[in-house]
């Protein structure tokens, strides 16, 4: 439990489940709770949650610990505590690992905590028979130990992590981690592509685009884009796109999905791709290059650090062929497509987005939708930079095969598999018991949880 978030979900989660008959042991990490709540004066949740009946409270570091257990399972800590640490200082993962001088000790440190911790929970599997395990994440922090403890028990274990694009909503996945979710089988689960779904995306087009729609679902859906499609360009960028030169728009994730999601391919870091991106065009000065950087970066607040914007504009310095958005800057995205020839994604939705919107586009790392056809995947950078050589040299488009696979994938993250189950606020104070906002779906997603009802079968 890295917050008070995911301490305070626990409490919510165990309390639903025991309306269902079940009591839970919540384990956590003492110094964790110390850390997020000091102040016992007027309200201590953690306090508080000592009094509910059926409800365990266990701390990973009071248990003791079998120390070749612990020795097992430290290269799985090791592996996650690269982006455990670029998370914690919102940094790219790349450049905590590649710098042990700097970080070596930090690592080491992050990497024996969780190995610790999965395994005491490892020692308490040995002993102990529960029914399921609700593990936050399982890429981050001791989470991956704490999974690779429950898995090598034979504990089934359920993943959840919110889902940022809606408030309270949390998408979980079956003895894996919760991002790694399996997009074939949702696909498969949420049946056949139909008119319905047509028009479900098409309002979540026309929302993105901040145009008018009819959905309802959309009504608390945080929208990325900071301008609308109908928005004037600003006269510079007016002025930039006066021409007949091919433009390419590069579409970068914010800075810490390079920090947690270990998707790198062909660049080690989004910073290096931009780099590279930049000098490649920077030599062909008949070709043109739009960097819009994501605008979530002020959604992110405190944990963006780095603006891949300000990276860009070093790295551009005077070519009058490049041209860079901040994320500060109202310009909506895709309101650049009718001028480009290409999109340039990291491995966020907006590759899907280019193609949905009938522009081809390439990932330099490995997304979610990868393998599904939507967008060019090239194995190396050479193969890359030749995609890009064959752009600027003819005009191609997407199929209509895949602008529908586009669309089926973007109907399955932001309509089709997330569910409203905790506090639109996230914390305590947003969950009321039997009195949530979408209460038939929140029941679902706890049944589901603790196996009242079959999952979806997304095998």
């Amino acid at each position: 439990m890295r917050n008070c978030t995911w301490i305070e979900w626990a409490g919510y989660c165990a309390c639903v489940v025991r309306r269902f008959g079940y009591a839970s042991t919540i384990i956590y990490r003492g110094g964790q709770v110390t850390r997020e709540y000091r102040a016992p004066a007027h309200f201590n949740f953690w306090s508080q949650l000592a009094r509910v009946p059926d409800i365990e409270l266990l701390d990973l570091e009071n248990c003791p610990v079998d120390a070749k257990r612990m020795g097992e399972l430290l290269p799985v800590a090791r592996a996650a505590a690269g982006s455990t640490l670029a998370y914690d200082l919102h940094l790219e993962e790349h450049e905590v690992v590649s710098n042990t001088a700097q970080y070596g000790a930090q690592l080491a440190e992050s990497a024996g905590v969780a190995a610790r911790l999965g395994a005491a929970l490892d020692g308490i599997l040995q002993k102990r028979k529960f029914a399921r395990f609700l593990c936050y994440s399982g890429l981050i922090a001791e989470s991956p130990a704490l999974l690779a403890a429950a898995r090598s028990n034979g504990l089934t274990t359920v993943c959840l992590e919110g889902w940022g694009w809606r408030p309270g909503h949390m998408i979980y996945n079956l003895n894996a981690p919760a991002l790694e979710y399996n997009v074939l089988g949702w696909m498969k689960s949420l049946g056949d592509w139909d008119e319905q779904k047509e028009r479900e995306v098409d309002a979540y087009l026309k929302f993105l685009d901040g145009e008018k729609h009819d959905a309802e679902w959309l009504a608390n859906f945080y929208r990325v884009q900071r301008g609308a499609l109908s928005d004037s360009l600003s006269a510079e960028l007016k002025t930039f796109l006066t021409g007949d030169a091919p433009v390419f728009i590069l579409a970068p994730n914010v800075i810490g999905d390079s920090s947690t999601l270990s998707r790198e391919t062909i660049f080690p870091s989004q910073q290096i791709w931009i780099t590279e991106v930049i000098n490649w065009f920077s030599a062909r000065p008949h070709l043109k290059l739009i960097v819009r950087a994501h605008p979530a970066e002020l959604w992110m607040g405190g944990k963006c650090i780095i603006y891949l914007g300000q990276v860009a504009r070093v790295a551009a310095a005077s070519y009058p062929n490049i041209h860079v958005i901040d994320s500060t800057q109202g310009v909506n995205t895709f309101s650049l497509v009718p001028f480009a020839r290409a999109g340039l994604a990291w491995l966020s939705s907006a590759g899907v987005d280019f193609v949905v919107r009938g522009l081809p586009a390439a990932v330099a790392a490995k997304p979610k939708y990868g393998g599904l056809g939507i967008v060019e995947e090239p194995a190396s950078r050479p193969e890359y930079f030749a995609l890009l050589e064959r752009w600027a040299t003819r005009v191609e488009r997407p199929t209509a095969g895949q602008m529908t696979q586009g669309k089926r994938y973007l109907h399955m993250v932001f309509k089709g598999f997330s569910f409203e189950a905790g506090g639109r606020n996230y914390r305590a104070t947003g969950c009321l018991m039997d009195r949530m906002p979408n209460q038939s779906e929140h029941d679902r997603f706890y049944r589901i949880l603790v196996g009242d009802e079959p999952m979806p079968d997304v095998n």
